[in-house]
């Protein structure tokens, strides 16, 4: 939880490379070696994803994510 009381960012890691980040309204997902705007994975995909439990790895996601999808 945020200070502000907003959920923190958190991510996700499927088993073929994927990565999915979500951060106060916004989310990207890492498929096919690069970062995409928006939420890729249906439901049942996103089923077979697991946490990210370091709060560093999900920062440097989330950081990544951002920088990559700027532009797009």
């Amino acid at each position: 939880m945020k200070p502000d009381g907003s959920p923190a960012a958190c991510a996700f890691f499927g088993v073929k490379g994927e990565f999915v980040v979500l951060d106060d309204g916004w989310a990207a997902s890492f498929r096919d070696g690069k970062w995409h705007p928006n939420l890729l994975f249906s439901h049942e995909q996103m089923a077979e994803f697991w946490p990210v439990q370091s709060k560093d790895e999900v920062e440097r996601l989330l950081k990544e994510a951002r920088e990559q999808t700027a532009s797009t």
